[in-house]
């Protein structure tokens, strides 16, 4: 049984773009907060680090002068061990036993650690007295003992560590190298206070830019889509209204050519006429169908139909056209391939396919439709042997007006609506439709449909 429906009511004709438009701004709107926020992480890194090493630097300046001697007596010396004041650390050491966990401690604490390591990357004085685990940092040791001053952030048992290394030098001559270092707990706070500041701004943004962004669209969107909206309806009733005159112009045109005196000549002249009548007639018949299902006013009057049994009529229908061109027609339809369609509008979208297969393949060429059933989906495919389309012009069919071949189109009365039309016609029965072409080999157009019973 006929089951009488609409095409489904579109989206706005601008609400894709529209979408498209919110998610751009959000995008753009994320991104700059993105960036604002890293580029204020990254200056604000900086700034603290430059102000940790001043603070560090005149720690080191001052230790290089307290220990220079130590330094001095070290390089004449020669000696495999630390010599001086550092031995009598290591005794006074030995007498308290300092042990790691004490050493931790001190580094949690945020005091300032001291170490004088001579060239050969011996350490020769430890200020605190307690071994620090991980110091002195070898890489700072090695960096500064190229005459460069090393300035780094290291990670000691999750904690970072900002890491101070200057070279001493004697008459140009590097004696060893003075290193501080300090927790970087308060700044590393900062920092993260920072960053999640920024993730939150971020967060933000993206809760607030895009509903904003879609509201905006949808009201700068809006005027257009209502222009549009009159210009459809215009056109289809435009187009309905056509129809009437062009009938009577029809009608009167072959009831002079049928008059007793009207000569050869001025029937001829009113064959052309004729023509001019019925390009024209098509013109608003198609302009009507797109104007229909472009404000969701076209019915589709769905029948179980055996897509393979539409294949076959369609194709002996225009059997003898193709046979007047010179063309071969082949069908390869098997039975059962079942869906829920219009027939009438699956068999309009066929023969446009043919009439272009044929209007675009010399004689002798040929031309194949095929069906078959391809998991929950229908598909069907006008095959020919013509002269193909241009990669370029590929994308471009299926607009509407557009003709890859306007001489050959002109010729065949064609309009550039015909795939146009087909495209809608498939999208309102929830397939798709496209094509594959090669230049002077040939062209494939398919489309699918829902199988019935598929979803």
């Amino acid at each position: 049984m006929a089951r009488g429906t609409s095409c489904p009511v579109p989206d706005s004709a601008f609400a894709s773009v529209g979408r498209r438009l919110a998610l751009v701004s959000a995008a753009v709107v994320i991104a700059t907060i993105a960036l604002v926020g890293s580029v204020t992480y990254v200056l604000l890194r900086e700034s603290l680090n430059r102000e940790a090493d001043s603070a560090l630097a005149v720690r080191a300046h001052d230790a290089e002068e307290a220990w220079a001697d130590q330094f001095r007596s070290d390089l004449l010396a020669g000696a495999d061990g630390p010599t001086g004041p550092a031995q009598e650390r290591e005794d006074d050491d030995h007498e308290h036993e300092p042990d790691e966990e004490e050493g931790r401690e001190l580094l949690e604490s945020g005091d300032a650690l001291l170490f004088a390591v001579d060239a050969k990357g011996r350490v020769l004085a430890n200020a605190r007295g307690v071994p620090i685990p991980g110091f002195p940092d070898p890489a700072g040791v090695n960096a500064a003992l190229t005459g460069e001053i090393d300035a780094r952030t290291i990670t000691i048992d999750n904690q970072a560590i900002r890491v101070y290394t200057a070279p001493v030098r004697d008459d140009g001559r590097i004696l060893g190298v003075v290193q501080v270092a300090r927790s970087d707990r308060e700044h590393q706070a900062e920092l993260r206070m920072v960053g999640l500041m920024s993730l939150i701004g971020v967060g933000l943004g993206a809760l607030v830019a895009l509903p904003a962004g879609l509201f905006l669209a949808r009201r700068a969107m809006l005027p257009i889509d209502l222009a549009f909206a009159r210009q459809r309806a215009f056109v289809a009733d435009a187009s309905h209204e056509f129809r009437t005159p062009l009938t009577l112009i029809r009608a009167i045109t072959e009831y002079v050519q049928r008059l007793p005196d009207a000569s050869p000549t001025v029937r001829e002249e009113l064959d052309g006429v004729l023509e001019e009548i019925d390009a024209s007639s098509r013109l608003v018949d198609d302009l009507l169908v797109l104007a229909r299902v472009d404000s969701a006013e076209l019915p589709l009057r769905r029948h179980r139909t055996d897509l393979g049994e539409l294949a076959r009529a369609v194709t002996a229908a225009v059997a003898p056209l193709a046979e007047e061109s010179g063309l071969g027609l082949l069908v390869s339809a098997p039975h059962d391939v079942w869906a829920d369609v219009d027939p009438d509008r699956v068999r309009q979208v066929l023969r446009i396919l043919l009439d272009n297969a044929i209007a675009y393949t010399a004689a002798g060429g040929a031309i194949e439709v095929t069906v078959e059933a391809i998991d929950a989906r229908a598909r069907i495919a006008v095959i020919d042997t013509g002269v193909g389309i241009a990669p370029e012009e590929q994308g471009r069919v299926f607009d509407r007006f557009y003709r890859a071949d306007r001489a050959r189109a002109r010729a065949t009365g064609g309009t550039g609506l015909g795939l146009a039309i087909a495209q809608a016609l498939i999208r309102a029965h929830g397939g798709e439709i496209g094509l594959t072409s090669q230049p002077g080999i040939g062209t494939t157009v398919w489309f699918t449909l829902p199988l019935a019973g598929a979803s």
